[in-house]
């Protein structure tokens, strides 16, 4: 249609002698569709080169076809089946151009892959499910796999998330269905052999097809189907389908959800968010009247706002005031279309008094401009500004990347009518995609420019996200392309002009960084070492981590050096001979340590340092290590930059927990007189003026004393006699080892 949808741009059939069944439709970023269903037609016409141009037998075939952008022509169409029945449920697009079908097939020959995931046929009289990939000239498969278990499984809708993993959900009454460890349900709920009582399923498919991130059931015990599904940028699954209401009780729905009864007629709608791991529920909510509904298809746009379609035979279906049609015609089936608030609240949006003023436009807003924009506008000479944020972004080959084009809208003004373009090198990037915010996006405006337009008196103020952009990186490593904006039309919401200024952007397809120095390369368990990271193709925003934990105060000097904090090591501070707990023990070894003892049984060398990886990653998503980067000294437990009796003394006061003594300074070393005793003589003090007397009794008499120190007393005198009597014990200790080594 038309942009105005006042004229057809074009209308095609598609198909042959028998019956050609469309189930599915998807589109890229050049306006080309991809359309996948099922066809009983041997004549279905297919093209040269395709993948299948034979029909392949059994009562239908599943078929995919790409269309050209202005429908006169076929890009490929090809069969995909084997012997028995097939059938094609749902089909996504990646920005490559790659199609992704699922569908269901009773062919113990369906073409699967080798290395795919399942290429074995498990069994059932309806048949598996299963996922395929084609190549984007539809000329062979990426890969193919069945995805089920020994009973009925079907795949009714896919999704693309823009790593390439594929994202399906479906129905089955397989109990024995490939779930994964750790997914949010991986037991069976419905009704073994009974299509009406069976399960959902949502699985994540690893961009090369061999395995999956994740697969769980989803619904309660009687009965449930998943119809479709759609993928945030985060790699949330959004899930659209149907509940039996003889679940109801146990359907999963969450607290705060818009609706957690799934109490309407037979069979109810529902919408559910997973999490990224497919290991828990965002959010699940019904969505229905008091008769049958069903939910069939689902969207997401770049704010998490959810748009769900489907049927209903309620008449009391749950409607917003000012929507397009509230009213249920009745006789049969109505479709609904509702949109859900990021956090699955009630449909937006809503006139209430309980809605929330920060989602929608209240409105009077909406419909007549503000008094003060009115009477007395601003002058057309004060400017907002436009502009793509990150102004530069960076993007791995063949990934993709999010930007944002946003407007600054002056104090005063109010958003109106406008329209946008943003131009790009084709041979660099491609677009991918438009999460419209406030705005409609052609994405296709022509071969190199996407073109995003506001509607009239949106009211928006101060800074906004007028459109999220998704470009993949199809150029070679470093290329750049400019990312160019033109403002084509810019007013306020009482139609007056705005001025504007631009800022442009810019997208590199971004090269590995390497890591090559470190320095300096040793540091105390502890971290707080401040160090300079050497290599080259450092990113803005790139991060350093060491034993898997992230560096802190991380700064981007240049492309070819950063400089960071480095981390505490996993190990816990005073642990010093590794044995996973801080005991007197690791103080001895480390008098040992300074003293130079060979064969010290009880801390063995390399337990005093540990050498990890230094990882640099790159905001887009690639990274570089330098193996064995740097070497963490448990041993210097102050950190002071040697070893020395004063961190046996650490490692002490945090066995005995003393307070005020988190980091263990130095300063303990070098302090000042007591004048006299006292009643409440102070830690330091102590530690002073009560040395021990010299012992002649050897290393066992010192790891003996060492062991048999007194518990922590609660009194702060008490507590100051330890403290002396532990400093004693680390003076005497490094003196009767340095005596027995020196003999």
């Amino acid at each position: 249609m038309a942009a105005g949808a006042s004229d057809l741009l074009y209308s095609t059939f598609l198909g042959g002698s028998g019956d050609d069944l469309g189930v599915g439709i998807a589109v890229d970023a050049a306006g080309s569709a991809y359309v996948t269903g099922s066809t009983e037609s041997p004549d279905f016409p297919t093209t040269a080169g395709t993948f299948d141009t034979s029909f392949n037998g059994g009562y239908r075939d599943a078929f995919v076809f790409k269309l050209n952008p202005t429908g006169s022509g076929l890009a490929y169409a090809t069969f995909l089946g084997g012997s028995g029945d097939d059938w094609a449920g749902g089909i996504a697009v990646d920005g490559v151009g790659s199609a992704y079908v699922t569908g269901d097939t009773t062919s113990t020959d369906f073409p699967t892959t080798a290395g795919a995931f399942d290429p074995t046929f498990n069994g059932g009289y309806y048949g598996n499910a299963f996922v395929a990939k084609l190549s984007p000239s539809g000329s062979g498969l990426a890969y193919a796999t069945f995805l089920g278990g020994s009973n009925w499984d079907e795949g009714h809708g896919i999704a693309v998330d823009g790593a390439g993993s594929a994202y399906v959900t479906g129905d089955t009454t397989s109990t024995d269905f490939p779930t994964t460890a750790g997914a949010y349900d991986t037991t069976y709920n419905g009704i073994i052999d009974s299509i009406e009582g069976a399960d959902v399923f949502v699985a994540k498919v690893n961009p090369t097809g061999t395995g999956l991130a994740y697969a769980t059931f989803l619904a309660g015990s009687n009965g449930a189907g998943g119809a479709g599904i759609a993928v945030d940028g985060t790699g949330s699954a959004y899930v659209a389908g149907f509940t039996s209401t003889r679940s109801a009780a146990d359907f999963p729905t969450t607290a705060g959800a818009f609706d957690t009864s799934c109490d309407g007629g037979f069979m109810e709608a529902f919408v559910v968010k997973l999490t990224p791991t497919g290991s828990g529920l965002l959010y699940a909510t019904c969505l229905g009247g008091s008769a049958a509904d069903w939910g069939s298809s689902i969207a997401v746009d770049g704010a998490g706002s959810v748009y769900v379609g489907g049927q209903t035979l309620s008449s009391d279906f749950p409607t917003t005031a000012g929507a397009f049609d509230p009213t249920y015609d009745v006789g049969s089936y109505d479709t609904f279309v509702a949109k859900l608030t990021p956090g699955a609240g009630a449909p937006t949006p809503t006139p209430t008094a309980t809605a929330s003023a920060t989602m929608v436009p209240t409105p009077t807003a909406a419909s007549s401009p503000s008094p003060t924009a009115t009477a007395t506008p601003t002058p057309s000479g004060t400017a907002a500004n436009v502009s793509i944020q990150p102004p530069t972004a960076f993007v791995a080959p063949s990934a993709m990347v999010t930007v944002a084009l946003q407007a600054g809208i002056p104090e005063g003004r109010t958003l109106g009518s406008w329209t946008v373009d943003v131009t790009y090198n084709p041979t660099v990037v491609s677009i991918a995609g438009c999460s419209e915010t406030v705005s409609t996006c052609n994405t296709s405006f022509s071969p190199n420019t996407a073109r995003v337009v506001g509607a009239a008196a949106t009211g928006l103020t101060g800074t906004q996200a007028l459109a999220s952009l998704t470009f993949r990186g199809v150029g070679t490593a470093g290329a750049a392309s400019a990312l160019t904006v033109a403002v084509r039309d810019f007013n306020d919401a009482a139609t007056y002009p705005l001025a504007t200024t631009v800022s442009h952007g810019s997208i590199t397809v971004g090269v590995p960084p390497t890591v090559a120095s470190i320095s300096p390369n040793v540091g105390p368990g502890r971290g707080g070492t401040t160090i300079t990271v050497g290599g080259s193709n450092f990113q803005t925003g790139a991060t350093v981590s060491m034993d898997g934990r992230a560096a802190t105060s991380r700064t981007y000097v240049s492309a070819t050096s950063l400089t960071a904090v480095t981390p505490q090591h996993s190990r816990t501070v005073g642990d010093v001979n590794g044995s996973g707990t801080v005991t007197s023990l690791d103080a001895l070894c480390l008098l040992r340590n300074v003293a130079a003892l060979p064969g010290t049984t009880n801390c063995p060398t390399e337990k005093l340092t540990s050498i990890v990886d230094v990882v640099v990653s790159n905001p887009d998503g690639q990274s570089g290590t330098l193996a064995a980067g740097f070497t963490y000294q448990h041993a210097d437990v102050n950190g002071s930059g040697s070893i020395t009796s004063l961190d046996a003394l650490c490692v002490l006061r945090q066995v005995a927990a003393l307070p005020a003594t988190p980091n263990c300074p130095a300063p303990e070393a070098s302090p000042t007189p007591t004048p006299a005793p006292s009643a409440t003589p102070s830690a330091t003090a102590t530690a002073t003026a009560t040395p021990l007397p010299y012992y002649s009794g050897g290393v066992g008499m010192a790891s003996t004393l060492a062991l048999e120190l007194p518990p922590m007393p609660t009194e702060a005198a008490g507590a100051a006699t330890w403290a002396g009597t532990a400093f004693g014990l680390a003076g005497l200790a490094a003196a009767v080892l340095q005596r027995r080594r020196t003999r």
